[in-house]
């Protein structure tokens, strides 16, 4: 009696969809990407991963500023469908003129979750339509200057903060947190461009801060769970 050998590639190609689909998302974002040479059916099936991850386990070890770009390109350039989460973390990478593409890409993707992050080279300023990011839950900006236009009324789903270094001044920053009714967690580090930290939010649970200031005002914040605050006070 003949048994029908079935290939391992037949196997991949025609695991039910929602297998492939949590295969995709266990797996870092460089693995999931080099599926697509598994078979036909698999060529674009990570173009829908709802999370894009570029971090020190995507990028491989000697890759300049031009080779990390003009991958990031290509997945948004092929990329389907909602994205909920994008994180961009590379040490070699610079302030540039395609951040701010890429930034626009995204605006139509409905993001619930962004970090980003550089290092080194000057801060670099967050472009005008990253402010129609709103359903935003979590915001994690280092190195940037964050300058909203006039027309920002904030993030009003917000849950969690997360500024390292980035360049606000104390008006637009109390303005900012007070639009933000939904914040529970805020974190500052290294933001000293401004003297005086005002907070006004009615849901805030977590609070850590670094940073030399004249005056720390909390108003309308309810007793929190957990709160660490180094301050060395100006004057």
């Amino acid at each position: 009696m003949k048994r029908n050998k079935i290939s391992t590639s037949d196997i991949i190609s025609y695991l039910p969809s929602n297998v492939t689909e949590n295969i995709l998302k266990g797996l870092p974002l460089r693995d999931a990407v080099r599926t697509s040479v598994l078979s036909r059916k698999w060529r674009y099936k990570w173009v829908t991963l709802p999370e894009l991850v570029f971090n020190d386990k995507f990028f491989l070890e000697g890759w300049d500023n031009g080779k990390a770009k003009g991958v990031i390109y290509q997945v948004l350039l092929f990329h389907r469908g909602p994205l909920v989460k994008f994180d961009l973390w590379y040490r070699p990478l610079e302030s540039c003129l395609d951040i701010n593409n890429w930034i626009f890409v995204l605006s139509t993707k409905n993001i619930q979750d962004f970090t980003f992050h550089l290092h080194g080279g000057p801060r670099h300023e967050i472009p005008c339509h990253f402010y129609s990011f709103m359903q935003l839950r979590d915001l994690d900006l280092g190195n940037c200057v964050f300058k909203p236009p006039p027309t920002f009324n904030g993030f009003s789903r917000l849950v969690n903060l997360d500024f390292f270094r980035v360049t606000i001044s104390s008006e637009m920053f109390g303005l900012f947190i007070s639009s933000c009714l939904q914040l529970e967690r805020l974190r500052l580090r290294g933001c000293a461009d401004f003297h005086s930290l005002e907070i006004n939010a009615p849901n805030l649970k977590y609070f850590k801060c670094f940073g030399i200031f004249e005056s720390v005002y909390l108003e309308n914040t309810p007793l929190l769970a957990e709160i660490s605050v180094t301050f060395g006070f100006l004057g």
